[in-house]
């Protein structure tokens, strides 16, 4: 039989249409080189046989001869024979068989959808080849071929398409009705989901002695061992760790990973900077402490084993985002980031260990003073930002935030570049409701210091940022303090004009949006605040200004007869601007301030203290022109009567 991709065909490859498997006498023609030099000085390989797996492997619709005695099973006997020899080194056809032929076949046929529709038949052929690959494996797994140590992770790891979709499979080796078949048991089925094909490579790897082997290579690690080897070796038995017994793993695995979990530890920030930089490998470290996680949690009372690696590996994740690659400090801030996530979920399973909880981890980030190490830099990188906010969000949850870290988010973003400014806005609008009362008010605080010395454009910023904090606020708690907020900008000496608008501007549309269920009550509170600023005689035209805005959020009364107020929910303009009149004499009080207005500027006039008067360009508070003082006092004074229906 063929294991062949189907993309046109709907039914499956017949008997009819099987290759039909090279012949003896093909393959001693096909051994070798034609070069008869070569031939004496490299070790026989099937030529013939790897040319057309290749050539059936690249095909649009590939085939992949799985079937006895086809020409991937002749690769991989000639291959295991040469490597229990120690002469595939020497041959390069072999290599070329492990780059590309090897690699590519076993890919397909454990990972491809179209196994989905292969028979059982096909299923079996391709578990007999993958015990084939078991067994090269094995022959190499003391010679750091990562190459091989990959495909021999696929062949181990339950998620592949194969495993689950074979995962009814009863096991031979450890059948659940029967007496095992091998003397050492080194996996076991789960009675649920028996993975049967998988339960037996495993236990063909150990009967090989690749268990044994990988243990007494692991302990003579020297400094021949990259962090890549490390990976690539630990990192099948780590996907296959729920399916090991308890017996092998502490046996055979776990002195690799105390060797590995200290050799960890002591790589020097030199060696850490190196191997973080390498943009194809930084998320190395993470597979070698989830894999050792996984054997760990597996011998959960190994003499603190699991403890001392959750420790081993935060430290690792604090020097990654202490180096200057923007890569490793990704990947950390992946890995704390599910760490976050699993461990806040209602349920986490047996992924970490029980020394690791949410209250530790919260603990870790404050003592080593995480939060300041990332707002060092790349805060330009909006995907940096996304994940910095998560963990901004969690120790917030989990109550150890202090000011001083509100203070280093905030000054992470003062004059700086333009994209840094707007992600750390972003980040604090997003967090503004997991915010304490205490640190909201800190926060404006900070937005009051800031405001003083901000540039314009800067300001502008900053009004747009506070606006946001109000958004989507339906208890009013928030909006109420921004209000506030906005108030106190406006009223700054210093604030330009058309800056105290832009606040002003951000304050009406704040009460406009309100979806407080007193927000009518809300806006005449306002209103009323402007009104004492006018009998104080302080802040006169913005007061006017922003009466008028706020009152023009209200609703005009419809045309014809107005129900009675209490027939209706809303209260309209007129209602509005009468009320105010009536309770605080607001017309009067206008026109009261007109005049004592005119009669200030008349007796500057006489008294010579102004020369010549011109009304539009002479400010006598600074800020605004005569005659705009006249225009906008008339100008509120016909708006009230118009549209408060009101008789002077």
């Amino acid at each position: 039989m063929t294991v062949k991709e189907k993309v046109e065909e709907p039914k499956q490859p017949s008997p009819g249409s099987v290759k039909t498997p090279t012949s003896p006498s093909t393959t001693k023609a096909s051994i070798g080189s034609s070069d008869e030099n070569v031939a004496d000085t490299e070790p026989p390989f099937p030529l013939q046989a790897l040319q057309e797996l290749e050539e059936m492997v690249a095909r649009a619709k590939w085939v992949v001869p799985v079937q006895p005695e086809a020409q991937l099973e002749e690769c991989l006997r000639v291959a295991i024979d040469l490597c229990k020899k120690g002469e595939d080194t020497k041959s390069a056809a072999c290599q070329r068989f492990f780059r590309d032929g090897l690699t590519s076949s076993f890919n397909k046929i454990l990972t491809d959808e179209a196994l989905l529709g292969w028979k059982p038949e096909i299923q079996r052929y391709i578990f007999l080849n993958c015990k084939d690959l078991i067994e090269l494996c094995a022959a190499k797994i003391k010679d750091n071929w990562i190459v091989l140590l990959d495909l021999l992770a696929l062949a181990l790891n339950p998620q592949i398409k194969f495993h689950h979709h074979n995962y009814g499979r009863a096991s031979e080796t450890v059948p659940l009705d029967k007496a095992p078949t091998v003397d050492i048991i080194y996996a076991r089925p789960d009675p649920r989901m028996q993975r049967g094909y998988l339960i037996d490579c495993i236990n063909h790897f150990g009967a090989l002695g690749g268990f044994s082997d990988f243990r007494d290579h692991m302990c003579q690690m020297n400094e021949t061992f990259s962090v890549s080897t490390i990976a690539a070796c630990i990192r099948p038995f780590g996907n296959c760790a729920e399916h090991l017994t308890e017996e092998c793993v502490q046996e055979y695995l776990m002195p690799a990973v105390e060797r590995i979990v200290g050799y960890v530890e002591g790589l020097s920030d030199a060696d850490l900077k190196k191997e973080s930089k390498n943009e194809a490998r930084t998320d190395v470290f993470s597979h070698i402490i989830r894999a050792c996680r996984s054997l760990c949690l597996r011998c959960p009372d190994r003499e603190g084993m699991p403890e001392k690696l959750e420790g081993v590996s935060l430290g690792l994740y604090l020097r990654l985002l202490q180096t200057s690659s923007f890569n490793g400090k990704m990947n950390a801030l992946n890995e704390i980031n599910k760490m976050i996530t699993t461990l806040t979920g209602y349920r986490h399973g047996n992924e970490y260990s029980d020394w690791l909880t949410s209250t530790r981890l919260a603990e870790w980030i404050h003592e080593k003073e995480v939060l300041p190490i990332l707002l060092r830099d790349n805060l330009h990188q909006p995907q940096y930002v996304e994940k910095l906010e998560r963990i901004v969000r969690f120790i917030i949850k989990e109550k150890v935030m202090s000011l001083s870290d509100l203070d280093s988010i905030w000054a992470a973003q003062a004059g700086k570049h333009e994209a840094i400014v707007k992600n750390v806005h972003d980040l604090l609008a997003h967090l503004a409701w997991d915010f304490s009362a205490e640190q909201l008010d800190h926060l404006f605080v900070c937005f009051q210091a800031s405001w003083l010395s901000a540039s314009k454009k800067g300001q502008e910023k900053l009004l747009e940022l506070i606006r946001r904090l109000a958004e989507d606020d339906k208890e009013g708690m928030m909006a109420g303090k921004v209000l506030k907020l906005l108030w106190n900008l406006a009223h700054n000496e210093d604030c330009p004009p058309d800056i105290m608008d832009q606040a002003l501007s951000a304050l009406v549309k704040i009460l406009d949006y309100s979806c407080s269920q007193e927000s009518e009550q809300q806006k005449m509170g306002w209103i009323l605040d402007c009104v004492d600023e006018l009998k104080a005689n302080q802040w006169v035209l913005p007061s006017l200004k922003l009466i008028k805005d706020i009152s023009s959020v209200f609703p005009p009364p419809p045309a014809g007869t107005m129900q009675p107020r209490q027939a209706r929910h809303n209260v309209y303009r007129s209602e509005a601007l009468t009320q105010v009149n009536a309770d605080r004499g607001l017309l009067a009080l206008v026109c009261t301030n007109l005049c004592q207005y005119m009669e200030t500027v008349r007796a500057l006039v006489k008294d010579k203290v102004v020369e010549e008067l011109d009304v539009e360009t002479y400010c006598p508070d600074g800020r605004y022109s005569h005659a705009t003082h006249l225009q906008e006092r008339l100008n509120f004074v016909r708006y009230v009567l118009r549209d408060g229906q009101l008789w002077l």
